[in-house]
């Protein structure tokens, strides 16, 4: 009898084991959220007046988002639903300018990289001018300065020539004489207006604060 009940028990403890193992398994929510951030431009450039204006398409998932910039050229016009329209003032700072536009929703960021041309409207600086009284003329790379070489009487000797150098403010006509000495033959200036000459020998002469250029330094690459 003893054996009979503990046989039953066993065969009722596995049939409650396997009724068990048998019960669905709930699995936990998992929220699936998409979300996406696309734009129709990732780079814009603007000309030297500003005269571009780029509506920017954007495509967000969720729909809401943001878009802001630090850079104090440019002018975010218009904000709709699915689109931003941007602008930018004229460059007048004879230097080329960069920046960039962010914009963002809750789990992605796109950024729109900005260039701008640099200045050199007819307002300060002619496009075209004639200075046909030089053998040679130099423009400085942001093109505000000029220096102009042309070839003179020696005073101290008749049968002599010398290279006289004048540098120009292009966007003021202001004129700076530099004098020179004989067997200058390059002349270079730089974006501060700096001068500095090349003469037949391979030296290296800068102007020296009295007027005339100072001492000889042997050219070598990259010196200037």
């Amino acid at each position: 009898m003893k054996t009979y009940i503990k046989l039953m028990l066993c065969i009722v403890a596995a049939t409650s084991t396997l009724a068990g193992c048998n019960e669905p398994v709930v699995e936990p929510e998992i929220e699936v959220v998409t979300s996406y951030l696309r734009l129709s431009h990732n780079a814009l450039s603007f000309d030297v007046d500003g005269t571009q204006t780029y509506v920017v398409t954007v495509e967000s998932a969720p729909a809401e988002w943001d878009v802001e910039t630090d850079t104090d050229w440019i002018e975010i016009s218009e904000r709709m639903e699915t689109s931003v329209t941007i602008a930018a003032s004229a460059n007048d700072t004879f230097g080329e300018r960069t920046g960039k536009i962010v914009i963002s929703n809750e789990y992605k960021t796109e950024e729109i990289v900005l260039g701008q041309l640099t200045g050199h409207s007819s307002e300060n600086i002619p496009k075209f001018r004639l200075l046909d009284e030089f053998i040679e003329f130099q423009i400085s790379q942001n093109g505000r300065t000029g220096l102009g070489m042309k070839t003179v009487t020696d005073p101290n000797d008749s049968k002599k020539t010398i290279n006289n150098f004048v540098k120009i403010d292009l966007a003021t006509s202001m004129r700076t004489e530099i004098p020179g000495v004989a067997n200058y033959i390059k002349g270079i200036v730089s974006d501060d207006g700096d001068v500095i000459v090349i003469n037949n020998s391979q030296c290296v002469y800068k102007p020296s604060t009295i007027g005339g250029f100072n001492r000889c330094h042997p050219y070598r690459a990259g010196f200037v």
